[in-house]
């Protein structure tokens, strides 16, 4: 999906958590099924968005092993919120198990959070 559903646009560290500037693609084919005239990011979307930030920081390959407190708060309209951020928390341990607490969030609107257990692919 980078580069034609999203991209993005900045990185940097914050309190040890990675943000990334994320800019919408509004004009999308997706947003023509979801939804015609008004057109929101499917849930599934921010997922995939959460797992490939992750895999770009990693440089690997991953796979989502356990979701939980998944929480969609707010809908992204993509034409009115076409920059949001991402804010990706992640913790390793010794068996290539990532710990993921993850928001897309624009200035006081959280619209996304999740926390989720990813396996790197060897």
């Amino acid at each position: 999906m980078l580069d034609n559903f999203y991209k993005i646009t900045k990185q940097y560290v914050e309190k040890n958590m990675l943000i990334s500037e994320i800019e919408l693609n509004s004009s999308h084919r997706i947003y023509e099924g979801h939804f015609p005239n008004s057109p929101i990011v499917p849930g599934v979307c921010m997922i995939e968005i959460v797992q490939e930030v992750l895999e770009i920081e990693r440089r690997k390959k991953t796979i989502l092993q356990k979701a939980s407190n998944i929480k969609f708060l707010n809908v992204i309209n993509p034409n009115i919120h076409q920059i949001i951020f991402l804010e990706l928390n992640i913790e390793c341990d010794i068996t290539y198990e990532l710990k993921v607490s993850a928001k897309l969030f624009k200035e006081k609107i959280t619209f996304f959070k999740i926390n989720a257990i990813f396996s790197e692919i060897h």
